[in-house]
């Protein structure tokens, strides 16, 4: 399967960078994270066991524009080894591959991609082609453009990767590293229009009626009446409560003490039986005649007694 132009990979590419090789007429861009992807398993497999580990492979996924190829996505191909650690296939893994391409071209030809190529990594091997790696690139990709990715973890250099590509007339190139990457920058979208901004729409308030400012007033008027005449009454009650308290309880029958009238005692009758009466006591004398009357009295009962005996 060969596709020369799809409109809409540009999209697909914006934002992401490719790692280019190129070949006479030739180019082939991979994106960074493709690559990451299958130095990743390639490690993986590597550290698997000791000894060069297990190699390990899959297809390639992207699209041709005109003279370059580019890498967009990877998929891994789980094979039996049952011809050892090595990435070598055997009948059922060749049915494996096949279906695995059939079934990813249905998925991504919406989208305008296709396999590719295909991609292994050698942890036991040099980073060439070898005859095996061949046999599998002349049967299953001899399309022009179909793309081959060799990788082998290396302690000291890292990953080491070599890509190969076809010629128009089926011949594989090895191509060399281009020392720049290429990063593909989204096409700028027209701006959409600024639609003018309403205004928000003002509900409608439900209509009060105002109140008379004459009745207001009486209200007012009324109001300043009762609490007056509130305060007032409060007052008044509380004065008649004190007056109350200070006077005390009115006195009672029980309570009440007989009090003598003021004045001499009663005059003393002698033995003649002839009784002397005192003058009363005049409330207009002064206290010093009161007293002096009171003297002679006393002298004179002191001689009728005297007399007496």
């Amino acid at each position: 399967m060969h596709l020369n132009l799809l409109a809409n990979v540009p999209n697909e590419m914006a934002g992401n960078t490719f790692r280019c090789w190129i070949a006479p007429g030739q180019r082939v861009e991979c994106a960074l994270s493709v690559l990451d992807q299958i130095s990743s398993a390639a490690w993986d497999g590597f550290r698997s066991f000791r000894h060069g580990g297990m190699e390990v492979g899959g297809i390639l996924i992207g699209a041709r524009i005109s003279h370059i190829v580019h890498v967009m996505d990877a998929r891994p191909l789980l094979i039996s080894h049952a011809r050892g650690a090595a990435f070598l296939l055997t009948d059922d893994d060749y049915e494996s591959l096949d279906g695995l391409i059939q079934k990813t071209n249905a998925q991504v030809a919406p989208e305008g991609f296709e396999v590719i190529g295909y991609y292994e990594a050698h942890t036991r091997r040099e980073a060439v082609l070898s005859e095996t790696d061949i046999e599998i690139y002349n049967t299953r990709f001899h399309q022009p453009s179909a793309v081959c990715i060799v990788l082998k973890p290396n302690n000291e250099n890292g990953t080491i990767v070599n890509v190969y590509i076809r010629d128009p007339r089926g011949e594989i190139l090895q191509t060399e590293l281009e020392g720049d990457s290429v990063r593909y920058e989204e096409a700028p979208r027209p701006e959409p229009a600024i639609a003018p901004v309403q205004p928000p729409k003002l509900q409608a308030q439900p209509h009060v009626r105002a109140m008379p400012k004459r009745s207001q007033r009486t209200r007012r008027r009324t109001y300043a009446i009762l609490l007056v005449g509130i305060v007032m009454g409060a007052a008044v009650m509380l004065i008649t409560r004190i007056r109350s308290m200070i006077s005390g309880p009115p006195p009672t029958l029980s309570n009440t003490v007989q009090q003598q009238p003021a004045g001499p005692p009663p005059p003393a009758s002698n033995a003649i039986g002839i009784s002397e009466s005192l003058p009363t006591q005049n409330p207009t004398v002064s206290s010093s005649d009161a007293s002096k009357r009171n003297k002679g009295a006393r002298n004179r009962r002191a001689r009728s007694r005297k007399q007496t005996r």
